[in-house]
């Protein structure tokens, strides 16, 4: 998804949002996520009789949400027109409110092929809508998140991003 991001970004020749940015996307650290993973994974391979305190984890409702943090996209986007704008990548930290057809133009789909186009239809659906969760299944088995937030690691994560691109 960086990439994507980065590139739309690039041929915006800014920051954006798809409209107001106010939508919230929610956040999870990868390490914590394997963690979610590695307790659900644990508990499976009890003995039957063990597995009843954690009744429910499985069967027709056993699904579960890892999240960490929320953020409005275009706070996201705050963060990251800054480490771009601090790496050179772009000339100023604005951020304009573009619609989800000059996104699609943005990512090429428009004269894409059809594949590019549905690919770009469901990124610009994803980055303009709310995604709230909540991990409260994933919660009640005793699992939380450990490891730092989404605004804490932004700069990190953004900024060995560019690196690694320079490096081809």
């Amino acid at each position: 998804m960086t990439g994507l991001l980065l590139d739309s970004v690039r041929k915006v020749s800014s920051g954006f949002t798809i409209s107001s940015g106010d939508n919230f996307q929610p956040f999870i650290h990868v390490v914590d996520l394997a963690r979610l993973y590695l307790d659900l994974l644990s508990d499976a391979l009890k003995p039957k009789d063990e597995i009843a305190e954690t009744q429910g984890a499985w069967g027709p409702e056993a699904y579960y949400f890892a999240e960490q943090d929320e953020l409005p996209f275009k706070e996201y986007m705050e963060h990251i027109v800054s480490v771009l704008h601090r790496n050179g990548q772009l000339k100023s930290t604005f951020i304009k409110e573009i619609g989800f057809d000059t996104f699609l133009e943005a990512l090429g789909a428009a004269n894409g092929p059809p594949e590019a186009e549905a690919w770009a239809r469901l990124t610009g659906i994803m980055l303009g809508s709310n995604t709230r969760i909540r991990a409260s299944r994933a919660r009640a088995l005793g699992w939380k998140p450990q490891e730092s937030g989404v605004r804490a690691t932004i700069d990190e994560v953004w900024g060995k991003y560019l690196e690694a691109e320079k490096r081809g």
